[in-house]
């Protein structure tokens, strides 16, 4: 919101004593319909009653100088610093903004989007006056143009209708015709004299007023004019539309294909409120589904009472106005089964209604229920014990290494076999408390040596010597 500021200073002399200033600064603020604090409102004209002298004086938006006569009293000086409104807006690609400024001064312009993205910007001192901005945007959507000076920072709202050229801001030109006197008046004032500010302010295209009594103007302050005002806010809508093979929007544009963001237009309410409309269109075509229903008592089925197996089909129309067929393949049966698979560690417990089993041991559980039709309903639950319990039942020589820890055959042992017993715990791939348990039985390896004497070969144990 801009911050527009009308000053007035009243220069006066008294009788016998030395003149004197008194600097009054005023600012409109609104506040009403859907805004729940008080904004900035610009300051159309402004009314200055002095009601103990019973004279009268009007300024005028934008910057106004009315000087008065220091023997008669007040000099009155309105300044303006701010940013107006773009022309046009909405705008196709291209639009215009006046900055104005009471004194010279280094501004910096940013085009912020809605996605808090910096689309195009501009940097330089300017002297006080009127200065004109060309603004180009290549992408549609709404943007905030903000001006940022060393008295001030002032924003508007911008929306863009159009996608072409390159995003920029250029100065297009500069006057000063807007700082200037307006003319001398004879009205007298005194501190302590009995004040009324009457402020205009339009807002679309509404005219309002508010003022401000001073039973007393001793001094010199900021003045706030507060206007009540029937905002609205301004509000970026979805307008979500179907069609059969095609459908036509109120830009007249005929859309065949499924667009989520087909369309950007601005609008205005009934009650005078602008909104920018985001079309969302998706095209529908004729289609055929097939629906699978098996049940052992009658349905009713896109009203169609199904009580026999077969085929059922519907005629139906869809969200774009196609016309779509839908068949129901019916299957009607005592008996209705159904598979369940669980897996668990140690335990599963199956609870149906009132009934319940735990389940412990790996395998396939079958339990028959009744529907709520009477039908026989027929549950197998496949259930997996995820818990590990291994037995390494192994044989070796002497010694053998497992878990890291060797077990040996020893010299202690006069027989000729020894057996090892231990355990392990550990937590398997499924996160489940599992056991491995060593059942080792070790040999004792003897040495024997045969002494054979024999005429011609020989052989043992496969070999021939």
């Amino acid at each position: 919101m801009r911050r527009l500021f009308i000053s007035i200073i009243l220069m006066m002399v008294c009788a016998g004593m030395f003149a004197q200033s008194v600097t009054l600064t005023f600012t409109g603020r609104g506040s009403g319909g859907n805004v729940t604090e008080e904004i900035y409102q610009q300051i159309d004209s402004l009314q200055v009653r002095n009601i103990t002298r019973e004279w009268e004086q009007m300024i005028y938006y934008p910057d106004t100088v009315v000087v008065m006569e220091p023997l008669a009293v007040p000099m009155l000086d309105v300044r303006h610093s701010g940013l107006d409104q773009n022309v046009p807006n909405p705008f196709d690609c291209v639009t215009e903004a006046d900055l104005t400024l009471y004194e010279g001064d280094f501004v910096k312009l940013a085009v912020v989007g809605a996605n808090g993205r910096e689309y195009a910007s501009y940097n330089g001192n300017l002297a006080a006056g009127t200065h004109k901005f060309e603004i180009t945007l290549s992408v549609p959507q709404a943007y905030l143009l903000t001006a940022v000076t060393s008295t001030g920072k002032y924003s508007i709202k911008m929306v863009n209708l159009g996608s072409c050229g390159t995003d920029k801001i250029v100065l297009k030109s500069s006057s000063d015709s807007n700082l200037k006197t307006k003319g001398v008046i004879e009205n007298k004032f005194s501190l302590g004299d009995q004040m009324e500010y009457l402020a205009f302010t339009t807002y679309r295209n509404r005219v309002f007023d508010a003022s401000e009594l001073r039973t007393h103007q001793d001094g010199s302050e900021d003045i706030v004019i507060h206007f009540d005002i029937p905002y609205c806010n301004n509000s970026n809508n979805i307008d979500y539309r179907f069609g059969c093979h095609s459908y036509t929007w109120i830009n007249g544009v005929t859309y065949t294909e499924t667009n989520h963001n087909a369309a950007v237009m601005r609008l205005t309410s009934a009650g005078g409120c602008d909104s920018i409309v985001l079309l969302d269109v998706t095209i529908d075509d004729e289609y055929s589904i097939d629906e699978y229903i098996t049940a052992c008592q009658p349905i009713m089925w896109n009203g169609q009472n199904c009580n026999v197996s077969g085929e059922y089909i519907a005629d139906l129309v869809s969200r774009g106005g196609c016309d779509s067929t839908v068949t129901l393949h019916f299957i009607r049966t005592n008996q209705i089964r159904h598979e369940e698979s669980y897996s668990d560690c140690e335990r599963y417990v199956w609870r149906h209604g009132d009934f319940e089993q735990i389940l412990t041991e790996t395998g396939d559980y079958t339990h028959t229920f009744q529907s709520q039709y009477g039908c026989d309903s027929i549950v197998t639950i496949h259930f997996t014990n995820t818990t590990d319990f291994i037995v390494d039942s192994l044989i070796a020589c002497d010694s053998f290494t497992w878990n890291d820890r060797t077990y040996e055959f020893g010299d202690n042992y006069s027989f000729v076999t020894v057996h090892h017993y231990d355990t392990i715990h550990f937590t398997n791939r499924f996160g489940c408390d599992s056991t491995r348990v060593l059942n080792l039985t070790l040999y004792k390896v003897r040495e024997k040596v045969l002494n054979i004497t024999n005429c011609g070969a020989f052989t043992y144990h496969g070999e021939t010597y």
